[in-house]
């Protein structure tokens, strides 16, 4: 059919030319096809096509993906004969998809025709926009409902509930659902909160995340495996739905979304949305579900870490109920405290306090008590002076309200230094019974050394009374002269004199040494307490060489004098006992050395008597182990050696060095 456009209309022309669009004109009878009579040249910037192709038959019926005849037909009578309409459809143009809108009007002629004269624009861009917008409402909406659940609380499987059904208010999204990736066989997805009226659909649906599955290559398992969204804009045609193409169209699914739930890089499950239409989803509506994946990851890790605190709590309650009762049953109790520079702050306290203080402040939880025992000023100076992971033990006098004394060890370690205070953790036990034991064994051993030396100390004596009876003699001779040789005389009596003091010394000291202590330390000097247990050995050390390097600025340290010497006695005394069983070309040296480490005085005491058997070496301060000879020794000697060191919060080690045993000790600086 030729074009209808006549010359009287030729003003129209260039209108035509530069529209956007095509204009056209239709007759027919009412209620039939339409024929085209006229369609302006713009037809080809639309179509592609001359206008005396546009107007053959059937040409935009062809190309319209909708019945299109039928849809104009209903327009133009819901419009009225006489009123304009607009229509809205697709059309297949060179292998891409436009939306075009047809407006129209019709004129009925007198003949009982009709003719029906329309305007068709292309929408293609204008419909994108809007189905966008669509998809971006819909997105928007259900997020917005779903970050308003998560910030409720309660169970994590309930929020992640109530955010599908959320989701599925929106009335496109037929199912929303959670899974979770399962490490068993096949690597399944278990879906553990959904909602929608496409729910079943997962009871038959089976999905991998496992590469090498089958089940794997779908868009849940690229997106849990890559940690990427996956969008299928159409399950028809898409190649990554093919395993459930057939259950999904059952229950009316065309599109859907699945974004990765991940927390610290590790994929913790997905999101899924499925649509009841194809293309719901775009990069904007991904993006928007990924947010809301993320903040479902985020309550998902934090529940986690709450119950996991919970468990954490619950086994701190259960040990400290188990630590508590234990130490209930025990000797002594254990304590936190934080050390001040003036004083001592007891945090806690688990144990029976009262057993182990004996009450002496009248506080209810034994905290006052301790504070009391700690804030001594020697005991505070001595802890503050502990290095990090060194523990320290140290014995307590204390006086019970009714006047008894009574002994507590107190063990401590360092384990923070808070805001310019120490922070320490200890256990406290009272020890008075062991104390009684340590200080009888002291006494049998003070006394049984005082045995091994009463030889050497009766030679000793005889010595100088032997003197004084040769003085006397010859002083008495000197005065039967005529005349009397009274100058003479005097200088014997003068030595009689001499001889009589040393051997009130002699006597003195060995009354001292078997003496018991007073309770509290004091400043002693290693020099003097050298020097009389020196003295008390003489007789016993003849033959065997004493080295002594001690300082003569060498400071004093805290503790008991006769302790002390009975510590150097005990040493010195088994470095000359063990040259007994060396050969006679071996010298006899005995080596004495003091130097300062820190707040300590260390003292050495060796030999080169052959050391100590290797296996002894651990155990040597054992009671009653002994490397003398049966009915040489009872096995105390160091045993009380550690104990003193020990109450005068030192410390002893033993080792072997260059062909003999060596003995270092450690007590604090007064």
């Amino acid at each position: 059919m030729a074009n209808t456009l006549t010359p009287q209309n030729g003003q129209l022309e260039h209108l035509f030319q530069v529209s956007p669009g095509v204009f056209y004109e239709l007759s027919g009878p009412s209620g039939e096809a339409m024929h085209p009579r006229f369609i302006s040249s713009s037809v080809h910037d639309l179509f592609g096509v001359s206008p005396e192709e546009a107007v053959e038959p059937g040409f935009l019926i062809k190309r319209a993906m909708v019945d299109l005849p039928a849809m104009r037909e209903a327009a133009l009578e819901k419009a009225g004969e006489r009123g304009v309409t607009s229509i809205t459809y697709p059309a297949r143009l060179g292998g891409r998809t436009m939306w075009l809108r047809d407006t129209m009007r019709c004129e009925p002629q007198p003949d009982g025709g009709r003719v029906v004269v329309g305007f068709i624009t292309d929408v293609t861009h204008e419909h994108l926009v809007e189905a966008e917008m669509r998809r971006l409402n819909w997105a928007l909406a259900a997020q917005a409902r779903s970050l308003a659940v998560l910030l409720r609380a309660g169970p994590v499987s309930e929020l992640m509930r109530r955010v599908c059904e959320s989701i599925v208010e929106e009335p496109v999204y037929i199912l929303a659902c959670f899974g979770m990736p399962e490490d068993g066989p096949g690597k399944p997805v278990n879906f553990v909160a959904s909602a929608g009226r496409g729910t079943e659909y997962l009871h038959g649906v089976k999905i991998s995340w496992g590469a090498d599955e089958a089940l794997g290559q779908g868009p849940t398992g690229i997106a849990m495996r890559t940690g990427t969204p996956h969008i299928v804009q159409d399950c028809a045609t898409d190649p990554t739905y093919t395993a459930w193409r057939e259950l999904g169209e059952a229950y009316g699914i065309r599109s859907s979304v699945t974004v990765p739930c991940s927390h610290d890089g590790r994929i913790i499950g997905a999101l899924l949305v499925y649509a009841s239409e194809p293309h719901a989803f775009g990069l904007s509506e991904m993006a928007l579900f990924q947010r809301l994946s993320d903040e479902i990851g985020f309550a998902i890790t934090l529940d986690a870490e709450r119950r996991r605190m919970e468990e954490i709590e619950a086994a701190r309650r259960q040990a400290e109920e188990n630590l508590t009762a234990a130490v209930q049953l025990g000797p002594g109790l254990l304590y936190r405290a934080r050390l001040h520079p003036t004083h001592a702050e007891i945090l806690d306290v688990f144990g029976d306090t009262a057993r182990v203080t004996h009450d002496i402040t009248d506080d209810d939880d034994g905290r006052a008590a301790l504070a009391a025992i700690f804030n001594a000023q020697d005991r505070l100076a001595a802890m503050w002076r502990l290095d990090d992971q060194q523990a320290h033990t140290s014995d307590y006098a204390v006086v019970t309200p009714q006047g008894d004394t009574r002994w507590l060890r107190n063990t401590v370690r360092r384990t923070a230094i808070h805001g310019g205070a120490l922070d320490l953790v200890g256990y406290i036990a009272e020890v008075t019974q062991e104390k009684e034991q340590a200080l009888h064994r002291q006494q049998v051993t003070t006394l049984l050394t005082l045995g091994e030396m009463a030889a050497g100390m009766a030679h000793e004596l005889t010595q100088p009374l032997s003197s004084i009876v040769l003085a006397a003699e010859n002083a008495s001779f000197k005065l039967q002269r005529n005349p009397p040789a009274l100058g003479e005389a005097n200088g014997k009596l003068e030595r009689i004199i001499g001889e009589a003091h040393r051997a009130s010394r002699l006597i003195e000291h060995m009354r001292v040494f078997a003496r018991n202590e007073p309770e509290s330390r004091q400043p002693i000097a290693w020099s003097d307490a050298l020097a009389s247990a020196l003295e008390i050995l003489e007789g016993k050390i003849r033959g065997t060489r004493v080295i002594s390097d001690i300082p003569a600025d060498l400071p004093p340290v805290m503790g008991w004098s006769i302790p002390l010497e009975q510590v150097l006695i005990n040493l010195i005394s088994n470095s000359v006992d063990a040259y007994q069983s060396c050969a006679e070309e071996v010298e006899r040296v005995v080596r004495l050395e003091a130097r300062v480490i820190g707040s300590q005085v260390v003292m050495l005491v060796a030999d080169q008597a052959g050391g100590i058997p290797a296996h002894m070496l651990p155990r040597v301060f054992e009671p009653f182990l002994t490397t003398k000879p049966v009915g040489k020794g009872t096995g105390l000697g160091l045993a009380i050696v550690a104990d003193a060191v020990q109450a005068m919060e030192g410390s002893i080690t033993a080792t072997n060095q260059d062909g003999g045993a060596v003995f270092e000790i450690r007590l604090p600086m007064a």
